[in-house]
């Protein structure tokens, strides 16, 4: 016998391994199983990436070791000079990590979850 699983977005399992990945606590309920847990916390983290998928943007750090190119063109009489400055480090983010955490939180809670700190 097989055990298969939906198909998933992703998007979704992306999320449930960067949440669960990170975990300094657990959620608790009076009554609740380690299964009710999973089923209850793969729910909301679904819902949670429905509603703030994931938004991949640029986070671009000035300053530092950040460098400055000066191209100039000579134009007849003038000189025109274009600057560009490279960024000292450019990484993606995802700019809704922390509305898609939030959203999990409240529904955990709203299904009677309290979160417990690992000591």
């Amino acid at each position: 016998m097989s055990l298969r699983l939906p198909a998933l977005r992703p998007a979704v399992l992306c999320v449930a391994l960067l949440l669960t990945g990170c975990s300094s606590g657990q959620w608790l309920r009076e009554g609740a199983s380690p299964v009710d847990i999973d089923h209850d916390s793969f729910d909301c983290e679904r819902e949670a990436a429905r509603m703030y998928p994931p938004s991949i943007t640029k986070d671009s750090q000035f300053g530092g070791s950040s460098s400055e190119n000066k191209k100039c063109t000579k134009k007849g009489d003038t000189t025109e000079c274009n600057t560009t400055t490279t960024p000292a480090y450019t990484r993606l983010i995802d700019a809704n990590e922390g509305r898609r955490s939030q959203a999990q939180d409240s529904c955990m809670r709203g299904k009677g979850y309290h979160w417990r700190e690992n000591r």
